[in-house]
Order: structure tokens, then C-alpha cells, then sequence
């Protein structure tokens, strides 16, 4: 120890890391259920919130250089460093549509099953693949389960 000592300026430093208090197994089945319950709502919000910063996320600037590029093009300056920007702003344009249209798709079936189906909850693969990866579940079609074997005495 005195070596460490010399060699750190005698001061010794421990560290300690904050222990986080173990869930019981009812406040993580609770837990699990509430993802499941409010992931709907959460999922509807969140495509709402895509959807609202795509629509607002157009810049004025790149309004002016895609107005400038269309005259250049429509001029034959098709080999301009702007027009060449036009190709990669309409690209990303492009790109933006397709995440709102199916954002917008995603967020008209939710409110449609809520509606219509207003007892069951519905959620996309993706956010059950989420769920399940969180907590360490699995999930399978039900031709899978097997009922555990006990003797008919």
C-alpha cells in the first residue's frame, strides 16, 4: 500500500457507485404492465410529434436555394453546384414524405383500433420486439405453448 501511496500523492480514492434498490416481483410484473397499457398512447403521440417536426423542419434558406437551383435547371445549368444540391434536397424531401406517410398511417390505425376496439390494446411488432427485449420476455404464436404436463390422479 505505501507504494501506491507515493506513487498517487498518498491520497487514497474510492469510489463507490450507487446501488439501485431491487424490484420486488410484483412492482416489475406492475412495471410490464404499464409499458404494455400505455404503449398505444406513446406510440400515437410519438407519431404525432415526427409528424409535426417533418412538416415544420423545411427552412426558408432551403426554400430559396431550391427556387434558385429550379431556375438554374430550367436555364440548362444543369452541372451548377446548386442544382446539384436541389438533387440531394429533393432526395431528403423525398425521404421525409415517406417517414410521414407512415407515420400519419401508423397514427390513423391507432386511433381507428382505440376507437373501434376500445378494451383491447394494439401495438406494432416493433414495440413489442422493444417491451420484450427490455424486460427479457419472449413471445410466440400460441400453437407454441405447451401446457405444462401434470399427472390426472
Amino acid at each position: 500500500m505505501e507504494i501506491f501511496k507515493k506513487l498517487f500523492g498518498g491520497s487514497e480514492t474510492l469510489v463507490m457507485e450507487p446501488v439501485q434498490p431491487q424490484k420486488t416481483e410484483e412492482e416489475l410484473i406492475e412495471e410490464i404492465h404499464n409499458e404494455f397499457d400505455t404503449a398505444p398512447e406513446r406510440i400515437l403521440q410519438q407519431a404525432l410529434s415526427i409528424i409535426g417536426e417533418q412538416q415544420s423542419s423545411k427552412v426558408s434558406l432551403e426554400s430559396e436555394i431550391e427556387d434558385k437551383a429550379l431556375r438554374l435547371r430550367n436555364l440548362g445549368f444543369v452541372k451548377n453546384g446548386i442544382v446539384d444540391k436541389l438533387k440531394k434536397i429533393e432526395e431528403r424531401n423525398r425521404q421525409k414524405d415517406l417517414i410521414i406517410n407512415m407515420e400519419t398511417k401508423m397514427a390513423n390505425e391507432i386511433r381507428y383500433y382505440a376507437r373501434t376496439y376500445p378494451f383491447l390494446k394494439f401495438l406494432p411488432v416493433s414495440e413489442l420486439d422493444r417491451i420484450c427485449n427490455k424486460y427479457g420476455l419472449v413471445y410466440a404464436p400460441v400453437k407454441h405453448y405447451k401446457k405444462p404436463f401434470r399427472s390426472m390422479v
